[in-house]
């Protein structure tokens, strides 16, 4: 049981990590989404929301773990998808 709450505690402060990255992302894309047109702009705009979702998914996830609610399957899978959103988010931004 110890084990299993320090996997969860490692889970949770990855997820906490992952989710600051992913929102300083969306910042720096908003600034460049003005710059864009067309597909382009419709693309990154595409991936800013899915970043989004993905930040308020771990936010509510970690809510959930703090009231006992949620464990690490959980966790882990919101990291994922956090790590997706962002590795998919960066890979627009190096294209603009």
């Amino acid at each position: 049981k110890e084990t299993a709450e320090k996997d969860v505690a490692a889970i949770e402060e990855q997820l906490k990590k992952a989710r600051a990255e992913l929102e300083k992302a969306v910042s720096n894309a908003k600034s460049e989404v003005d710059k864009l047109k067309g597909q382009a702009k419709d693309d990154l705009s595409s991936a800013m929301s899915k970043a989004d979702a993905a930040t308020d998914k771990a936010h509510e996830i970690l809510k959930a773990v703090k009231a006992g609610e949620a464990d690490d399957r959980d966790l882990q899978e919101a990291l994922n998808s956090v790590n997706q959103a962002f590795e998919h988010l960066k890979s627009y931004l190096k294209k603009s």
